[in-house]
């Protein structure tokens, strides 16, 4: 599942991309998919043949049932992955978005989880997952975090399965900071 920043996923079959020796240049991606004109791919994920989502690392079985979307503009969205079983050549829309937002975030939960979001100017929220209740494809979500400013943005999110997870922060001027 290939989803961009207009708020659209896109479906691509693995074995539809050419494989390529290590010196090749690949191929544009517009080619596989139709993208429009500015549209960015901003989240790729894989799914078995049932159109399920499992844990990525070896020996871990979780089973996730939702997909989490942020926007730039600080909106969370939960959708069903059943929601996502058929999608057209031409793409879906994951996510309704507002005027000058964009999806920059989409990432797989099991419906327990928490979820952390943090902005351009250093502020944080971290809550349940199950505050945010589950909705259809062809909607626009609900407020995530407020912004102080105008200038603030979504500058990252990350799903928490356990209290033992370490957050590193790191700054564009360089510093780092381990939470």
């Amino acid at each position: 599942l290939v989803f961009t920043n207009k708020g659209k996923v896109y479906n691509l079959r693995v074995f539809e991309i050419p494989e390529y020796g290590r010196t090749a240049k690949g191929l544009p991606l517009v080619n596989l998919i139709q993208l429009e004109q500015g549209e960015i791919v901003t989240s790729v994920l894989t799914r078995d043949s049932k159109g399920g989502i499992k844990a990525q690392k070896e020996g871990d079985t979780t089973e996730y049932k939702y997909f989490l979307m942020v926007t730039e503009k600080g909106t969370i969205k939960k959708t069903e992955l059943a929601e996502f079983a058929k999608i057209r050549s031409n793409g879906l829309t994951a996510i309704k978005l507002g005027d000058g937002d964009q999806l920059n975030w989409v990432k797989p939960t099991t419906g327990a989880d928490e979820v952390l979001i943090i902005t351009a100017e250093g502020k944080s929220v971290r809550f349940k997952e199950t505050d945010v209740r589950p909705m259809g494809r062809n909607t626009m979500g609900v407020t995530a975090i407020k912004f102080k400013t105008q200038s603030d943005y979504v500058a990252g999110t990350g799903i928490i399965k356990s209290d033992d997870v370490k957050v590193l922060t790191l700054s564009e001027r360089g510093y780092g900071k381990m939470s």
